[in-house]
């Protein structure tokens, strides 16, 4: 038979245990985030995603931001004092990767700035054939010339009609390819995936010496 009094003290146990955690207005669980928590975190998550690509590899990166992810899922501090303890996603990606391995190019980094400096190439042609129409409305002249980065802009405006144009052969589309592929070496740090022999074999020499 099951001794009565050990079940009361059982049930006594559980609910101090639960008077304990619910003291002083208290909770259980995780705290609960808000909007502003989340983007947060995404944002603090997304910075250590992209600096973790230049010490592990993809799926080891990805198995990292998922964990951490949990743990601050999981965590029961302000989000903004939980992320300030693991510090600068630079620094805190730096821990994941072997002190002596070279960095490998941010290729993620590469492809936003591609995206920006392609965006901000298009913007600033589409303001300077605005541009020339609106001069060549507020003036006597039909039509108007100009070249932007090797490619001919026309703007017109007559009886027909008015409106932009331009001509260029290969020029408006081989500038915006060039701008991309800056971008992208420029962005990525390219020059981390060429092999550093000197430095290394200086490396190696000074740990010679050393032993």
């Amino acid at each position: 038979m099951t001794d009565p009094s050990t079940g009361m003290q059982h049930d006594a146990a559980v609910q101090h245990d639960a008077a304990t955690q619910h003291e002083g207005g208290g909770r259980i669980g995780p705290r609960a985030t808000t909007m502003r928590d989340r983007w947060r975190r995404e944002s603090y998550l997304q910075r250590l995603d992209w600096h973790l690509e230049a010490v592990v590899r993809g799926r080891e990166r990805r198995e990292i931001v998922r964990s951490i992810r949990d743990d601050l899922i999981a965590e029961d501090r302000p989000m903004p004092a939980a992320l300030d303890d693991l510090g600068s996603p630079r620094a805190f990606a730096r821990r994941f990767g072997d002190e002596d391995a070279p960095l490998r190019p941010l290729w993620s980094v590469g492809i936003i700035w591609a995206g920006v400096a392609l965006l901000c190439y298009w913007f600033t042609f589409a303001l300077f054939a605005l541009g020339m129409l609106a001069v060549v409305q507020q003036t006597d002249i039909e039509e108007a010339h100009a070249r932007f980065f090797f490619v001919d802009v026309l703007a017109f405006a007559n009886a027909d009609g008015i409106g932009v144009g331009w001509t260029g052969d290969i020029a408006w589309i081989l500038m915006p390819a060039v701008i991309v592929m800056i971008a992208v070496l420029l962005g990525a740090r390219a020059w981390r995936a060429i092999p550093r022999r000197a430095s290394r074999s200086t490396d190696q020499a000074a740990r010679r010496r050393d032993e």
